[in-house]
């Protein structure tokens, strides 16, 4: 049960939002081109698939001018891995389009590029054609999927809700217990500490980092911590050796060490160890109608990742030789 509030990111979720990605794969294709495969009639060719690849990595680059150049491979290396897939995906959802008469208009498919305006406005006339010819085909997948997922049953039962704010309960109880736990093991590392023992013996006993074996934590400007902004607070004051009392911050409790202060970066970077003590993730509060909302929309999610395999697995497939 503790899974429907600790992810709420299911396979459908990831599904569509790689849809949404892979919306810049579909392939207009020219029907002289030779075609990697043919699904439900539409043509993929190796020759589009590349130039759609090329303008959505160039709106990457434009809309996030810092990335770096390997970043930006990756990026290109997602789109390349998942294209065929995706398409093929794609194509399912436009025959279920076609064979209801769903439609969008041009107005609703351009709402999908305002978020893109500034990149799209540094385009040759041929790439925003192109990005706005997609971006139709993305609009109209989504309203067939939003029409799959208005016909889905998700009632939630009193009694299956019953069951499930017990279980939340009792799993806010365990967490409420079990963080009052972690907090004493780690005062009493610090005062082991603060009574002389080595910090890096008592690190490779207690810390559960996935190395414990070395605490180095590594090198931060203040700004990297703002998870803990108590350790951004005390930090400036402390001199290298110094080790703070536990701090809350990364998804647990930690005690850290300052090695020592490279002030001729810009900003100044902090050289840390650390030993870190894992806290359990607070149960969300919810109320009896918040939490039958959260059951059903994860039913929905499992729904449609159904409704999306039946798509995939009715979509007609040929690959040419």
């Amino acid at each position: 049960m503790i899974e429907l509030f600790r992810d709420r990111c299911t396979s459908a979720a990831s599904l569509l939002m790689l849809l949404a990605v892979a919306a810049l794969l579909v392939a207009g294709c020219g029907k002289g081109a030779d075609a990697i495969l043919i699904a439900d009639g539409r043509r993929f060719t190796a020759v589009e698939r590349d130039r759609e690849i090329r303008l959505r990595v160039k709106i990457f680059g434009l809309m996030r001018p810092a990335a770096s150049i390997a970043d930006a491979e990756r990026f290109r290396k997602a789109l390349a891995d998942s294209a065929e897939e995706h398409f093929i995906v794609e194509s399912g959802l436009l025959r279920v389009a076609q064979s209801r008469g769903i439609s969008v208009s041009r107005d609703e498919a351009a709402t999908r590029l305002a978020p893109l305006a500034s990149a799209l406005g540094r385009l040759d006339p041929e790439e925003r054609a192109l990005a706005e010819k997609i971006a139709e085909r993305e609009a109209l997948c989504a309203r067939v999927v939003e029409s799959l997922r208005s016909e889905m049953d998700v009632t939630v039962s009193d009694e299956e809700l019953d069951a499930a704010m017990e279980r939340l309960s009792a799993y806010a109880e365990m967490a409420a217990a079990t963080n009052a736990l972690v907090h004493a093991r780690a005062t009493n590392v610090w005062n082991e500490i603060r009574r002389g023992a080595d910090f890096d013996s008592m690190a490779a006993r207690w810390s559960e980092d996935d190395d414990p074996s070395s605490c180095e934590w590594g090198a931060f400007p203040l700004a990297a911590l703002d998870d803990s902004p108590e350790l951004q607070r005390i930090l400036p004051d402390m001199s290298p050796g110094d080790i703070t009392s536990p701090v809350e911050g990364d998804n647990g409790l930690v005690v850290v060490r300052l090695v020592e202060v490279d002030h001729s970066l810009v900003p100044a970077s902090y050289r840390l160890d650390r030993i870190f003590f894992r806290l359990p993730e607070v149960a969300p509060v919810l109320s009896r109608d918040e939490l039958a909302a959260e059951i059903a929309e994860e039913r929905r999610k499992s729904q449609l990742t159904e409704i999306l395999r039946s798509v995939r697995g009715e979509t007609t497939v040929k690959r040419p030789r």
